[in-house]
């Protein structure tokens, strides 16, 4: 415990001392002992079910830290290069941390990046995760990604919290009884389901066009689960299949889901197209 707290006393000053701006400080309690907590984020088949598609994690000093929103282009929407900074099995983890298409022109090519302490303490039956995110520099700009990530890293630490509180929901209970299926189906929500498919243009771009409507396509896809609306999306790793992608919204109309998507690039430039069908889900997990 005594190199944890000359760790933390260590980072504070050095952030203090490059007067480098307020930090993101998020808790969450976990339903789980501590080593199951740090294995959520240092283990690639635990990280992928909670906060990325795909994760190529070392937990060692200097080992990758790297994960993947859109494993079709590691380049964008990715921390690719990032590294682990320090670690102390089952107590806490620190490692770089870049940002999404609409702040990466910025942040990405920060020296340094930015960084995020995540702390495991046992608490009560289950374990309290501080996620500390420093290295926000004083600019609107700055100040902008901050606000996303605050939005981005409570959502993420809330869908890992609703994930552990079911794994042991059903190891209490052995098999699911059906008087709590039916309690559980009060609480469906309405959501809208996303296809998205091939559009007659698609194929049709010189490269460098191509890349620049994608670019922008995820950066609107990711503003869209910045602002509430989109809970989940991916694409269709076939690419022989005419689908692809599927998304999750939350909105109040189809019609609302259908002017959002009319403004997507890629809808825009004829490259895909789009269906919408009313769904019924339950909370938690992945969804709000």
């Amino acid at each position: 415990m005594k190199m944890l707290m000359s760790f933390l006393i260590s980072f504070t000053l050095s952030a203090q001392e490059n007067s480098i701006s307020p930090i993101i400080h998020l808790t969450e309690q976990l339903e789980c002992d501590r080593e199951t907590a740090f294995a959520m984020f240092t283990k690639n088949d635990q990280l992928t079910q909670w906060l990325a598609l795909e994760a190529d994690i070392e937990p060692v000093v200097g080992g990758k830290y790297e994960c993947f929103w859109d494993p079709a282009n590691k380049n964008i929407n990715s921390t690719i290069g990032c590294k682990v900074l320090a670690v102390d099995s089952n107590r806490f983890i620190q490692f770089e941390w870049k940002g999404p298409v609409q702040v990466s022109e910025f942040m990405n090519n920060a020296d340094p990046l930015t960084v995020v302490t995540v702390i495991f303490n046992p608490e009560g039956s289950g374990t309290r995760v501080d996620l500390i995110h420093t290295g926000w520099r004083k600019t609107a700009e700055w100040d902008k990604a901050r606000q996303l990530f605050i939005k981005s890293w409570s959502m993420s630490l809330k869908r890992l919290a609703a994930k552990l509180h079911n794994i042991r929901e059903n190891e209490k209970h052995g098999s699911v009884d059906y008087h709590d299926i039916e309690k559980k189906l009060t609480s469906a929500k309405s959501y809208f389901l996303l296809i998205f498919k091939a559009g007659p243009k698609r194929g049709t771009f010189e490269q460098k066009v191509s890349d620049d409507i994608q670019q922008k396509h995820l950066q609107y896809l990711f503003q869209l689960r910045a602002n509430g609306k989109l809970y989940l999306q991916g694409p269709v790793l076939d690419q022989n299949s005419t689908l692809r992608g599927i998304g999750i919204f939350a909105a109040a109309t189809k019609n609302e889901v259908e002017s959002l998507l009319e403004k997507d690039p890629w809808v825009t430039a004829g490259g895909l197209v789009y269906e919408v069908y009313p769904w019924m889900g339950l909370p938690g997990d992945r969804l709000p």
